[in-house]
This record gives structure tokens, sequence and C-alpha cells, in this order.
């Protein structure tokens, strides 16, 4: 690979062309200013320690405070008391059991942990569920849930015979407390009209076969909280723009609600057992709920520094390519080409006879660089 540049003593604002000559099939180019420089990429570090360490270990700065994330996994508690020092229970909550469970008979797919946190929710029309104290700063506001959610007959026959109806709607509470005066706001309400002890972001899902859902899918395994998260920009916008001077300190969370305060027309009318009239409208609950963990939050690092990809050839024949760049600032920076090319795939378990997804990480890829360091005058 051969790297130029030109005009070798460039000054800012002057078009900079870089021509690169590879055989490679893949190319990319690193400028050397601020937020595209080399040494500060990801491709640096995974040719570095390699993918595989890479992706256990992040390796940039970490902007968060310590306390920026908070992970419970069932099967780390020896007893149901030792459980409830970190879990209470709301609503209409029964049979509160932590033990290992067999899947539902019609389902396909075992939990990661067989020893889980079950309870039953036995009134569809009372709003029930968990309070858990995270106390992390709010860095991120993505919750991860491994769970299983198992409605007792009747709302089986509601949401799917001759109708196909997963949704249940999740509801969450949280107290937002400053560490400095110990003062606590509470964020809740409906973000659109303000009513309501609860705010409403997505939903749980109940498939037809109680199959569980998995972190990190967005199928109601994962959430952000935009309700909770816009009341508390509203309510506490100080707090909101400084999670390192506050925490959350108590999060209630509710599976499943008959109605929103909005629904009154016809088709939300609710019978006496709490189904409305139009049972596609339906977002109760009523049965078992089985979780295995409760991820929230995540810590934040600063972002790698990015290249350009100058494109890529598959005739064998390799790549020229030029690119132009202007500089703003004066000094001297180090311009890298990065050369890249993939090897045969990587094949593992049954050699993909039966799950033919495919990864990145699986092909061998074969990385080379090259560079030029330049002086941009500031004059």
């Amino acid at each position: 690979m051969s790297i130029s540049v030109s005009p070798t003593n460039p000054k800012v604002g002057d078009v900079v062309t870089v021509t690169v000559t590879t055989d490679a099939e893949y190319l990319s180019i690193f400028t050397g200013d601020k937020g595209h420089d080399f040494e500060n990429s990801q491709v640096k570090y995974q040719m570095q320690y390699g993918d595989a360490v890479f992706k256990e270990k992040v390796l940039s700065e970490q902007l968060s405070l310590e306390g920026a994330t908070w992970k419970r996994t069932m099967a780390d508690y020896a007893t149901l008391e030792d459980l409830k020092k970190d879990f209470e229970f709301f609503g209409a909550v029964d049979n509160i059991q932590l033990g290992e469970f067999e899947r539902p008979a019609c389902s396909q797919i075992d939990m990661s942990h067989k020893k889980v946190l079950k309870f039953s929710i036995t009134d569809r029309q009372t709003i029930s569920g968990i309070i858990f104290h995270p106390d992390v700063h709010l860095y991120n506001w993505d919750i991860f849930y491994e769970m299983r959610l198992v409605p007792c007959q009747e709302d089986s026959v509601a949401r799917f015979v001759g109708r196909t109806n997963r949704e249940v709607h999740a509801l969450w509470n949280m107290t937002l407390k400053c560490l400095a005066d110990g003062k606590e706001t509470v964020c809740s309400g409906d973000y659109w009209n303000g009513s309501g002890p609860w705010c409403w972001d997505y939903y749980f899902y109940i498939y037809p076969t109680y199959e569980p859902v998995f972190p990190p899918r967005n199928d109601g395994s994962f959430c952000e909280f935009y309700s909770v998260r816009d009341r508390i920009k509203n309510q506490n916008p100080y707090g909101f723009a400084h999670p390192d001077e506050y925490v959350a300190s108590e999060m209630k969370i509710g599976f499943g609600w008959p109605r929103q305060p909005w629904e009154n027309g016809p088709d939300y009318v609710l019978d006496e057992k709490g189904f409305p009239a139009n049972l596609g409208n339906y977002h109760g609950f009523q049965g078992d709920v089985y979780i295995s963990s409760i991820q929230w939050g995540q810590d934040v690092y600063s972002p790698y520094d990015q290249g350009v990809s100058l494109g890529s050839e598959y005739t064998g024949l390799g790549i020229t390519r030029t690119y132009e760049y202007i500089y703003t600032e004066g000094g001297e920076y180090n311009i890298v080409a990065v050369a890249t090319n993939v090897g045969r795939k990587q094949y593992s378990g049954d050699g993909y006879k039966t799950e033919r997804s495919s990864y990145d990480s699986e092909y061998i890829k074969y990385r080379s660089t090259d560079s030029v360091k330049i002086n941009v005058s500031g004059e």
C-alpha cells in the first residue's frame, strides 16, 4: 500500500488531496485531526487486541460515574427473604415464589436461568407490579428484562382466540433524588395529558406460546423510558442535564392497565371482568409473571474517532482512491489509511446446517496500515 498527499505543505482552508493505492478489498482513511485520529479509533484497538478481546473490554474513556448500572439476576438470590430486601410488590400480587419452574408445555424456549422470581397478578383491573431502589445515575434510559408472561385462561382467550394481541401496558413511576440535599422528585403522570400516577411506554409482550422475551431485542424485553425521561426533563431539567448529581432512588413497574385515561370511547368501555368492548384494545394482564433478570442503565464512554470509507473492489486488481479534505486548524496531523481483506467464514457449531445467521465477527480480517504526516499552516 502507498499513500501520498498534495500539497505537501498546505494551509488552513486549502484542499488537501490524499491518494492511496492498495491491493486490498476495502479501504478507509483517518485524517488525523480531532474526531478522526486513528490512534483513538475502534479499528486501531481491534487490530491491536483482536475482535474477541475488544468485545469483552471497552477501550475508550469512561465518562459516567460508577453506579450507572443496576442489574439483578434472580439466580443470585439464596432465598425469597433475600430477594425481598431488593424488591417490593404492590397491587393484586399473590403467590410470590423464588425457585425453578418448568416452562409451559406449548413453549419451545427455556429461560437462561431456571431459577426465577414468579408471582401471580390476580386482578386485571388493578395496576400491579414490583418496586426496587436502584440508586443509579441516569446516563442511560434503557431497561432490559428477561421474563415470561403467562396469562390466565380468560386473558389468553381474549388475546388469541380469533385475534392476535400480544401487548401488555408497561407502566413506570420513578423517583429522582438530589445527592446534595436529598430532595426527591416523583416523575409520574402520563406525558401526553399529565394525568394519573403512571407513565406509559411501549408494551410488555405475550406470545401465544408463552415464550420468554430476551434482551436486547426491542420487542418488550427492552424499553427506553420516553415518558419518564421527558417528565424528568420537564419537571427537573437540571437533574436531567446533570446525571452525576442525581440518582433514581425508586422505580415502580406496573404490568398491564385495562385502559388509559384518554380512552373514553365506547370501544374502551370495560365489562365486569375488565375487558373492553373491542378486545383488540385490551392491554391489561392477569396471570403469572416469571422474571429471570432485570438490568437498568449503562456506562457511557467517549465516542471512538471515525474514519471515512473509500469504497471496495472485488476484481483482485486492488484499489486506487483519492480523498479531498480541508483542515480548519493548523498543526501536525498523521493521515492513516487502513486496508482490509476479508478471509473465509469461520464456521462453528454444526457448520450452519441449522442456523444461517451471519455476523461480521465470524470472518477473519487481514488489515494493514500506511501513513503520512503533514504540517498544516495556520497562516
